[in-house]
């Protein structure tokens, strides 16, 4: 049983928890946090993750590592573990539980375009990362637009980028760069709910 003057202090906090190796569905938690909290008026979003990945997103004071919270466990009125269950999207199977239908994302543009094109081809299961094949038609893209191509490289400072699912192609899409999606594992959808502007592509 937990104090009423403690519980007041912490009621609003609410502990979305990842411990998988997706790093992109903690980064569309991160951006999908101002939309939750937005529903749920004075909740207060925090989201923890593994040790190794918590650098990616030590600079947000609502991150919070694996190893951590367990001393600040009792900081939270509910933890909530995400988990993927082989079938579904994580993220998108949460989103659809709190009954939120407009998760669209606002972006500005990244400012002047550069002719530079990155190509994302790796991926974590459940995506699939692209084949040889996959990333000769991308280059084509790439090439009959004016661009100069690169693979599996930064995307700073890039003025277009292709691929597959990822934390990458999630932060060119949070930073307003062009970015076209090739669709290769479960999350096609909550992509296309949370950057509706953004290109699925489509190979025959």
């Amino acid at each position: 049983m937990i104090e009423f003057t403690k519980y007041s202090k912490i009621k609003d906090n609410y502990l979305i928890c990842y411990f998988g190796p997706c790093v992109e569905y903690l980064r569309q938690l991160k951006i999908l946090k101002n939309i939750l909290e937005k529903k749920f008026k004075g909740l207060k979003i925090f989201i923890c993750c593994k040790d190794n990945i918590y650098n990616k997103f030590k600079n947000y004071d609502y991150f919070i590592s694996e190893n951590n919270v367990k001393d600040k466990k009792f900081n939270f009125s509910y933890i909530r573990e995400l988990r993927f269950n082989n079938r579904t999207h994580p993220i998108e199977d949460f989103i659809n539980e709190c009954e939120i239908e407009d998760i669209t994302v606002s972006t500005e543009s990244s400012g002047d375009k550069t002719v530079r094109c990155v190509i994302l081809s790796k991926a974590l299961y459940p995506t699939i990362s692209l084949n040889q094949n996959q990333i000769e038609l991308l280059k084509k893209i790439g090439l009959s637009e004016g661009y100069e191509v690169f693979i599996d490289q930064d995307i700073e400072n890039a003025g277009l980028v292709m691929g597959v699912e990822s934390d990458l192609l999630l932060k060119a899409l949070e930073s307003g760069i062009e970015t076209r999606l090739l669709p290769t594992g479960l999350g096609t959808n909550i992509y296309k709910k949370m950057f509706p502007n953004m290109k699925i592509l489509s190979f025959k």
